[in-house]
């Protein structure tokens, strides 16, 4: 597909970058382990603000499972979001390196 290399990592980088599989149907690890500690920081809190106050256990324990749920949801958007956004960055990045390079492999050298 590429000609005589040895493998896929010998490919130029703007067919690597053109390989960059899609988010459907690969795990997002990034986002799943935001939300996952941010549900379980919001889920501690709950308790523990049920413990200090005093509070009924059975609705201290309602209160803290509601809002593991609601915060694993948000870990979830915000993790994407800052999945999409370093990968951009980083698509950016190498681009802007790759243009530099050809364009001073490319340039006449002043004599």
């Amino acid at each position: 597909m590429y000609g005589n290399l040895r493998s896929r990592a010998d490919a130029p980088s703007t067919a690597r970058l053109a390989r960059t599989p899609s988010f459907i149907g690969r795990l997002n690890l990034v986002a799943t382990q935001f939300a996952k500690r941010l549900a379980l920081i919001a889920f501690a809190t709950a308790a523990l603000r049920g413990l200090f106050c005093e509070a009924d256990f059975f609705a201290t324990m309602q209160t803290a499972l509601v809002s593991l749920g609601a915060f694993y949801v948000l870990g979830l958007v915000l993790g994407e979001a800052a999945r999409r956004i370093v990968e951009e960055n980083i698509k950016s990045e190498l681009a802007r390196q790759m243009e530099a390079a050809l364009g001073s492999a490319t340039a006449p050298r002043p004599a």
